[in-house]
């Protein structure tokens, strides 16, 4: 039975909850556990649970889509850049010029 990408943040952000900044080192520690018991699909689990909660923990502040845009002028300049970068890979494809 496959476990979906959902699943495993799911699980990561439980991890996190938990766990707070040592939620990384938990999931390589259960993941090893997995692999001494001779258990390789829990290790490939806990693998991607590791792997999940790297991707989660990564400092908000950076991310200009994930930050409060309000009193960062710099944030807000992304922010447009991607906005309008949206609209023009949703506009109709015009062709070559005449």
């Amino acid at each position: 039975m496959p476990i979906y990408d959902v699943d495993i943040y799911q699980a990561a952000n439980l991890l996190i909850r938990r766990y707070g900044p040592q939620a990384h080192r938990e999931a390589i520690q259960r993941a090893g556990d997995m692999l001494m018991r001779g258990d390789i699909d829990g290790h490939v689990v806990w693998t991607r649970i590791c792997r999940a909660v790297v991707d989660l923990q990564v400092t908000p502040s950076r991310c200009a889509l994930n930050s409060d845009l309000r009193g960062d002028p710099e944030g807000q300049r992304v922010w447009l850049r991607i906005k309008r970068a949206i609209v023009a890979l949703q506009a109709p494809a015009r062709g070559p010029p005449h």
